[in-house]
């Protein structure tokens, strides 16, 4: 999966589908968040309140959750 910048922002219309990714046990979420942001991605909160995961969006906009592993 590779995060790659479009010619223009999603826009207003909402996604035509949803990414959840799934960490596996071990895996280091803030690094993984790290990358995301170095990549042009963001944290953006969507009103989803005290959730164990977190929302990020791509350079242009598209919205995909980071869940934490299963226990």
């Amino acid at each position: 999966l590779e995060m790659c910048p479009e010619s223009s922002a999603k826009g207003p219309t909402k996604n035509r589908w949803h990414l959840d990714v799934r960490l596996e046990a071990g895996d280091d979420a803030e690094a993984l968040i790290a990358g995301i942001l170095a990549r042009g991605g963001r944290e953006i909160d969507l009103g989803q309140g005290d959730l164990p995961w977190t929302v990020h969006a791509d350079p242009s906009g598209n919205e995909f959750c980071l869940l934490p592993a299963r226990s």
